[in-house]
């Protein structure tokens, strides 16, 4: 747009009262005036006016120099930037941009890369600045000493007219500034001005010049973004237009590949533009969470599969996803700590009684971790119900919550059927495997531990190929109906790492319900007694020491299973 016409609108026209304009900013802009200066309230405060909106920020446009204006307001001035330097005014305890009107000549001080300003510090007159903004909407300019808005660019047309349009060619335009293409998705979901087909092509051909943009400068985009009460629309839009794609390529597969992914995200965005409506804090820790769970869970699984533990999986994960990241975005080292914390703390609400429910709760990030896991709610059962709980254990007394973390029993009612349950592990640190799922199921509602017997060390029951089995047995009490608890203990081995495998292979862990009381089950799936258990050494020992005079339904007492003498060849107790 080399050519521009100057259209004026007066008060009557535009409806933008001069009180409209906030006093600070009024202060600022007549000083200058009244000292030779012109001086002009300008861009998204006079777009947002137009709009019926109420402005965020009241910027200033000045044909005065940095150095002028800092001679100006003394103190109260400080002078940034290296791309383009300008002066930041405090007036009232409030900052407000001061910006010299921006030229186009001089060449040799404006530093281009590939089309890219890097560096311009060329200063001009108010036509040249108009001419230099991102887009129509913003090269508008309130005259607070007459209420007249002056228009360069069409601008006040495009706003009546609901169109978002870049100032000149819209790929020249966009390589100038790459981050202008994020600017115009904030645009237009925010102030529902839409862009042309062409404008989108174009986004769509040159999302990959994001390369150019500093990954700072990029991150403080993307919060303004999804910060910006608009974040599901943004979201969808920036997929439309290839620029999440870019930026969270891992993310942008896990997505494609899982709908309940995206499910996640959706809700986040939609939790998040809530939060805001209500004018609620929002963080971008917990959304940029949100964003790499798919790929944390992903990782974590795999590290647990492979014998880590949980907590050091996670860690691991983190350590790997922010690796990732680094080569499209930087996250700040703050905002790095306060995700790994959210997901920590995951893990940590399967922890329902004892002390540590108290760590937890009093934990600085306890209120974005418990949003996070609400959030997770369509992942299990076990998931939504430990969303429950949480929720409860807020509502209660000091005196309430000590009863329910510190009770010696779940409730009365967790006085039901005696069951046995056989756990094995042959992966990773297969003693901490054992013990940790031992504290899963002691931790669930409606179950009580009664006994636990030694660790049996003894060969895999199956292929011959693998390394020897840790094993034990537990003895519960429970009121949950068998296949309750068999999809429980399922859950526990699923969140402990355990994937599917062929029979009698290998297991991160392996839980078997035993006995369910006097009970005979025969259901899909299910079995009670356990099919194998009287020909199995490994189960025969730790139940026989737990309970020595066990009566098994169909099968008689235990005694006549146990023979010493070959069990002693097969088994070893280590604990």
């Amino acid at each position: 747009m080399s050519k521009i016409k100057l259209q004026t609108y007066n008060q009557s026209q535009h409806g933008i009262s001069i009180d409209q304009i906030i006093p600070s900013a009024r202060v600022i802009t007549t000083r200058l005036i009244e000292n030779g200066f012109q001086a002009y309230i300008v861009g998204g405060a006079v777009r947002d006016l137009l709009l019926g909106m109420h402005p965020k920020d009241f910027d200033i446009a000045t044909n005065a120099t940095p150095e002028e204006i800092k001679y100006l307001f003394k103190r109260d001035c400080r002078i940034i930037g290296r791309r383009f330097r300008l002066a930041h005014v405090y007036h009232n305890r409030e900052m407000y941009e001061v910006a010299t009107f921006r030229g186009h000549t001089a060449q040799d001080q404006r530093v281009v890369k590939q089309g890219h300003i890097v560096s311009d510090n060329t200063f001009g007159t108010i036509e040249q600045d108009a001419i230099r903004r991102d887009f129509t909407c913003n090269a508008l300019y309130f005259d607070i000493e007459n209420a007249n808005i002056l228009d360069y660019c069409n601008g006040v047309e495009d706003i009546k007219n609901a169109k978002l349009e870049f100032i000149g060619d819209d790929t020249k335009r966009i390589i100038e500034d790459p981050i202008r293409m994020i600017r115009a998705i904030r645009f237009q979901t925010k102030l529902d001005l839409r862009l042309s087909i062409e404008t989108r092509q174009a986004v769509i051909k040159q999302h990959k010049t994001l390369a150019n943009v500093s990954m700072a400068r990029l991150f403080d985009e993307l919060i303004k973004l999804f910060h910006s009460g608009y974040a599901f629309k943004s979201f969808d839009l920036m997929q439309e237009l290839l620029l999440f794609q870019y930026i969270f390529p891992q993310v942008s597969k896990s997505l494609n590949s899982n709908n309940e992914n995206i499910e996640f995200i959706h809700n986040a965005l939609r939790s998040t533009d809530k939060r805001i409506a209500l004018n609620k804090s929002v963080t971008p820790i917990f959304l940029f969470a949100c964003f790499l769970w798919p790929i944390i869970v992903r990782k974590v699984n795999h590290y647990t599969a492979n014998g880590t533990n949980h907590y050091d999986a996670v860690n691991n994960a983190a350590n790997e996803v922010f690796q990732l990241t680094r080569q499209k975005l930087v996250i700040p080292k703050m905002i790095q700590a306060g995700m790994r914390h959210i997901w920590i703390l995951q893990n940590r609400f399967q922890r329902t009684r004892g002390k540590k429910v108290y760590y937890t709760l009093e934990h600085h990030r306890f209120r974005a971790a418990y949003d996070f896991l609400l959030l997770r709610h369509g992942e299990s059962e076990e998931v939504k119900r430990l969303g429950e709980w949480w929720t409860h254990i807020q509502t209660l007394s000091d005196s309430e919550q000590k009863e329910i973390i510190f009770s010696k029993q779940k409730s009365k009612s967790a006085e039901g059927k005696v069951c046995y349950l056989a756990l094995g592990s042959n992966i990773g640190d297969t003693q901490e495997n054992i013990k940790a799922a031992i504290q899963h199921i002691s931790e669930l509602h409606n179950v009580k531990l009664m006994k636990v017997a030694r660790l049996y060390l003894t060969k895999a029951w199956g292929k011959t190929d693998q390394d020897d089995f840790v094993n034990t047995v537990i003895k519960v009490s429970t009121t949950l109906k068998p296949k309750t608890l068999l999809t429980k203990v399922q859950e526990i081995e699923t969140e402990m790492g355990r994937v599917e495998a062929e029979k009698w292979g290998p297991r991160l862990i392996d839980i078997d319900i035993l006995l369910y009381s006097n009970n005979v089950v025969n259901q899909p799936h299910l079995t009670i007694p356990h099919p194998h258990m009287t020909k199995r050494s490994f189960v025969l020992a730790p139940l026989n020491e737990i309970s020595p005079n066990l009566v098994i339904p169909k099968a008689g007492n235990i005694s006549k299973y146990i023979d010493k003498k070959e069990q002693d060849k097969e088994i070893i107790a280590i604990i």
